[in-house]
């Protein structure tokens, strides 16, 4: 977890492998002492303990970036979600549920979106399109619909969730505010014209696909 916690507070890319890997085989992973639940409270540290069902093939491995706080916001709109002045969740049917249930569903349903703004690149799957991301809206790319269909609805949600704990993180060390109100500048100099309540995403043309940063780590060092 202490490598988990620098990666994002370093903000580099960290490898994942899913609960959901067709690979893993759990019947014997937990007859050695690691159910699926355990894994996926700590999968980083764990991911040794996986056992494979074909020692001849390597699983998947997810390259993440944690995500950045427009990265969130843009998530949240895809969801069909905002946020008003007293930092309410709003969605459909919102209204019926208590504050607290309005935030746990939120997050739920932003879990997908935020898997397809922060996943940087796949290893190890069959029929991976290079390149895999493509621009969105202003500085924010995300996975290309090809590479999408790659991953399984399952897979995305805990993708998304994986991203969300490294949000939470940053926000803890008070490093995630790499956007600024106002179109202050960002961390890397960037001017991003968002608030931080929403974000609008116009209707654009495509102006083309270009891939993510890529990692300058060997994808076969997983973090553990």
């Amino acid at each position: 977890m202490a490598t988990f916690f620098n990666t994002v507070l370093n903000r580099e890319p960290i490898f994942f492998v899913s609960s959901f890997d067709p690979n893993i085989d759990w019947i014997t992973t937990e007859a050695n002492g690691l159910t699926r639940e355990k894994y996926k409270e700590d999968p980083f540290s764990n991911v040794h303990r996986l056992v494979k069902v074909d020692d001849k093939q390597d699983f998947i491995k997810i390259e993440l970036m944690p995500p950045r706080q427009v990265d969130t916001l843009v998530a949240f709109d895809l969801a069909g979600i905002s946020v008003d002045e007293k930092g309410e969740m709003l969605f459909a049917n919102s209204d019926q549920l208590s504050s607290r249930m309005r935030t746990v569903v939120s997050s739920s349903l932003a879990r997908p979106q935020l898997a397809l703004l922060c996943t940087y690149d796949c290893f190890n799957l069959d029929n991976w399109p290079k390149p895999c991301r493509e621009p969105f809206v202003g500085n924010v790319h995300r996975l290309t619909e090809d590479a999408a269909l790659c991953l399984p609805d399952a897979i995305l949600d805990e993708v998304g969730l994986i991203c969300q704990r490294m949000d939470e993180m940053g926000k803890l060390s008070g490093l995630a505010s790499e956007v600024l109100p106002s179109g202050e500048s960002s961390n890397d100099g960037t001017s991003i014209p968002t608030s931080a309540l929403s974000v609008e995403i116009p209707k654009s043309e495509d102006s083309g696909v270009v891939t993510g940063a890529r990692s300058r780590q060997d994808p076969e060092e997983m973090t553990a």
